[in-house]
C-alpha cells in the first residue's frame, strides 16, 4: 500500500501537496510514479495502472478469523482540510487516528493541545505523540492492539516501548485496556 511519498508528499488524487505552486506535469508525474511502483512491487494483474489510476484497495480474508480492508488513502480522497495542518479551530478537520513513524521529529508524550483534543473527542481511548506504530494480533478469542513507540528517531538505537495496549474480545463490543 502507498504511504504518501510515491508521487508527492501528502498528495490527494490529482492534487499535489502544494497546489498553489503550478505543477502542470503533475498528472504525468502520477502516471510515472504508479508505473515505477508497479514495476518494483509484487502486484497482481488487477492492480496494474490504468493511466493515472491503480486499484490498490482490496479486501483480504483470513478464514473466519478476520477480514482486512486495505485502503488506498491517496488516489481516492479529497484534499487535506485546514491547510494540511493539525488545527483544532478548523471545522473541517478530521481527527488523527495514528502516530507517524517519522513525522515531526522525536515527538513527545503529549502536545500543548492534548487536553483539548481529548475533551473534544470522548471516543478516543489513547493518545500519544511519540513516533511509532500499532501491532495487532488476532486469535479466535480476541484482537489485541499494542501501540509501540520509540522515545527518539533523530539518532540510532532507540528502544521500542509499548505505550498502550488494548483488546476487543470476541462477541463483546468495546475496547478494554490490557
Amino acid at each position: 500500500m502507498f504511504d504518501d511519498h510515491e508521487v508527492d508528499n501528502n498528495w490527494a488524487g490529482e492534487i499535489p501537496e502544494k497546489p498553489h505552486i503550478p505543477q502542470p506535469d503533475f498528472p504525468a508525474r502520477c502516471a510515472a510514479a504508479l508505473q515505477a511502483y508497479r514495476e518494483n512491487m509484487p502486484l497482481r494483474r488487477a492492480q496494474r495502472p490504468q493511466g493515472t489510476d491503480m486499484q490498490l484497495y482490496r479486501r483480504v480474508g483470513r478464514g473466519s478469523l478476520a477480514s482486512f480492508h486495505m485502503l488506498d488513502t491517496r488516489q481516492y480522497r479529497g484534499d487535506q482540510p485546514c491547510g494540511d495542518r493539525f488545527n483544532t479551530e478548523c471545522a473541517d478537520r478530521t481527527d488523527p487516528v495514528t502516530s507517524s513513524i517519522t513525522s515531526g521529529g522525536d515527538g513527545s508524550e503529549t502536545r500543548s493541545d492534548t487536553a483539548t483534543t481529548l475533551a473534544e473527542n470522548p471516543h478516543l481511548r489513547f493518545y500519544n505523540n511519540r513516533r511509532g506504530y500499532v501491532r495487532t494480533r488476532f486469535t479466535a478469542q480476541e484482537m489485541t492492539a499494542d501501540f509501540r513507540v520509540v522515545p527518539y528517531v533523530q539518532r540510532a538505537g532507540a528502544p521500542v516501548e509499548i505505550r498502550g495496549s488494548f483488546a476487543v474480545e470476541d462477541r463483546r463490543p468495546g475496547l478494554r485496556p490490557r
